[in-house]
């Protein structure tokens, strides 16, 4: 985590949006979000459920629009749509609940993906096959998707996004249902990666993980950016001090009301 480019990579200018959450029932998620991710770095979204980070994340993909304000990327001076970026094959994604069809095998989900991906990048035996061995899924090829755990799905989809070497990689509660074993060889990932130069975008309730991996932080609530943090500069318990942060934001209401 040394050695960070300066330069910005992905800008949120005043992000709003609105989603439907019931029958003519509508819910602002996200509030004028601005925050600015640097080239090389790896960048954390904590925040309790519902805070609206996995909106960030999508909006980040292009796989939703925002109500308002600007989403982007740089590539050297010119700015880039989500979209547009994600389509040269230059980010990789992980959804919170990885999905696949239950009865394709492992191999096929693998197969099919690498296929969709040959669109945007050139990837050979080789290299699919590293990725795999890396990530420790080729034993389960044989395997139905409906036959694995949550941890084990979560690993095959975190497959898939490093697969064809992305500039970018963005990762929703990657770490979920994933054992201590797991856990531990999915930092060691994320670790390398970044090293190799890889920008690393992701959420996580795991905020020892969070402190672990992180050069810098955004604290989410209600939608909003409340801070953002660089870990270097804080003393003591990331744990603790997000709960004070939080602690304070509904005693601040509390008062207003």
């Amino acid at each position: 985590m040394s050695n960070k480019e300066l330069r910005t990579l992905l800008k949120f200018e005043g992000i709003s949006k609105i989603l439907e959450v019931g029958p003519a029932t509508y819910n602002r998620v996200l509030k004028e979000v601005s925050f600015a991710v640097k080239k090389g770095e790896i960048f954390g979204f904590v925040g309790q459920n519902g805070a609206g980070k996995s909106t960030i994340l999508k909006i980040a993909m292009g796989y939703l629009k925002p109500d308002s304000g600007e989403v982007f990327f740089y590539e050297g001076d010119n700015k880039i749509l989500p979209k547009q970026f994600v389509l040269k094959g230059r980010c990789g994604f992980l959804a919170e609940n990885f999905q696949a069809y239950d009865e394709m095998t492992v191999e096929e989900v693998v197969n099919f993906a690498v296929a969709t991906k040959k669109a945007a990048t050139e990837l050979s035996e080789n290299e699919i096959l590293e990725v795999v061995d890396r990530i420790g899924i080729r034993d389960y090829f044989p395997k139905k998707m409906k036959q694995l755990s949550k941890g084990m799905r979560q690993k095959v989809g975190l497959t898939l996004a490093v697969m064809g070497n992305p500039e970018v990689l963005i990762l929703d509660e990657p770490a979920s249902g994933l054992d201590p074993l797991h856990r531990y060889e999915f930092k060691n990932l994320i670790k390398e990666l970044n090293a190799k130069g890889v920008t690393v975008i992701f959420s996580s309730h795991l905020l020892e993980d969070v402190r672990d991996l992180c050069d810098r932080i955004a604290i989410v609530h209600g939608g909003e950016i409340v801070e953002v943090l660089d870990l270097s500069k804080l003393e003591g318990d990331l744990e603790e001090y997000f709960v004070k942060r939080i602690k304070k934001i509904y005693l601040s209401k509390a008062e207003e009301e």
